[in-house]
Formats: C-alpha cells, structure tokens, sequence
C-alpha cells in the first residue's frame, strides 16, 4: 500500500528488510530513506529497483563491490548521502549507473577510486571532499559531464593544470582565493567553471581567467569589486583576443 502513495516517501527507521525494500521500490515517485542500520546487499538490489530519485541518507556508509553493482541498475536520481568510505572494487562496479550520482559524504577518494568513477556517465557531486590529491584530480579529470567539488577550499597548481583538462561543468565552489598559478592553469579548462565562493582576485589571477573561453560563474561581494573585476577581465580578453 505504501508504493502507492502519491509523492515523495521519506522514511526514518532503524532497520530495512528485503522484503520491505521490495515493496518500497514500486513506488513512483521520490524515496528518501534514512536508515539506522547497515543495509544487507539483498536489501539494496531490492530497492535499486526503484524507478525515480532514490536517497538513502543512511544505512550504506561502506558500500559493498555487490551492492554497488545492484545500486548501479538503479534508473532516476541516486544519492547516497551516508556513504563515508568508498573501495576502488566499490567504485569500479558503481561507475556503470547512468545519472546524476551525488556522495556527499566523501571526505577523502584514493586515486584508483577516483579513477573507477571517472567512467561514470551522468554528473558527479563529490561535495564532501575537503582535499584532492593531484593523482585524484587527474584521474577525475577524464570523467565526462558535470564534476562538482563543492568542499575543497585550497587547489594547488598541479591539481588545477589537472582538472583543467576536465570536459564539462566544473563547480569549486569552496574556494575563497586562486592564486594566478591555479587561475592560469584553470584557463585551460572546456566548460562552465563555477568559482563562486571567490571573495577576491589579483589582478594577476582575472588576466589569467581572462583566457578561459567558456562560461565563468563568480559570485563577489561587495557588487562593485565584482564589476571591477569583470572589466579588467573583459579587458583581459580584448588584449589577448582569448574570446
């Protein structure tokens, strides 16, 4: 009777049965489950049955090699905001899912998982991530479609020069400063890049985000630092003919 509950279904419970699972997958809209305990592998191939956006905001902090290839037939919206570790195997096997794959909880990913999720199809929200190894960045930098790294707050040169060669939407949002080492390494990026957390820019930085031809997303305050800096870098641009 629950799968026909119109709307989203979210749940609090300590614990979640196969059979449970099963029939909480028949339903057609959202489901966000918050799970007290860990879900066995029979429980998650149940429920990637599921068709529509699925949260589990707990119950998988470790995700197993099986239980991420069941998770990866899931078809809709996959988070898995309780995921805090994440093996390579794991990351191998949940790379073939096709859609939006949000982790928030990473706080830390190992090159080889890294480069196991670089073949994921769909964007991929790595929000947790409070560091990234160069090795980690290159590895990211060959996924196609929209890379989100929400939580880093400092880039160091080699890993920019090594998500520029990143195709695609690029969010750093937690950056507040970009020395012009990273800004010019970044330039070479294809895609929107997100840099909204910047609170300010050397005049050495802007003249080397000048030459990134895609689209740049700055958010500064106060409003007329924000249109200081665009115009020394739409002057930027004019001077070396970037766009």
């Amino acid at each position: 009777m629950i799968a026909l509950i119109e709307g989203e279904i979210c749940l609090r419970l300590h614990s979640l049965s196969e059979a449970t699972s099963a029939a909480l997958s028949a339903h057609k809209q959202e489901l966000c489950l918050d799970i007290q305990t860990q879900l066995s592998d029979s429980a998650v191939a149940a429920l990637s049955a599921h068709q529509g956006k699925l949260s589990l905001i707990g119950g998988l902090n470790v995700l197993s090699e099986a239980a991420a290839a069941a998770l990866s037939a899931h078809q809709g919206e996959l988070l898995l905001e309780g995921l805090t570790e994440l093996s390579e195997a794991a990351a191998s096997a949940l790379s073939a899912y096709q859609g939006d794959l949000h982790l928030y909880s990473l706080t830390e990913l190992s090159e080889g998982a890294a480069a196991a999720l670089s073949a994921h199809q769909g964007g991929l929200y790595l929000d947790g991530l409070t560091e990234l190894s160069e090795a980690a960045a290159s590895a990211l930098s060959a996924h196609q479609g929209d890379l989100h790294l929400y939580s880093l707050t400092e880039l160091s040169q080699g890993a920019a020069a090594a998500l520029s060669a990143h195709q695609g939407e690029l969010l750093l949002e937690g950056l507040t400063e970009l020395s012009e080492a990273a800004a010019s390494a970044l330039s070479a990026h294809h895609g929107e890049l997100i840099l909204e957390g910047l609170t300010e820019v050397s005049d050495g930085a802007a003249v080397a985000l000048a030459k990134h031809t895609g689209k740049i997303t700055l958010r500064l305050y106060p409003l007329d630092y924000r249109s200081q800096l665009e115009l020394r870098m739409r002057s930027a641009r004019a001077g070396n003919c970037a766009v």
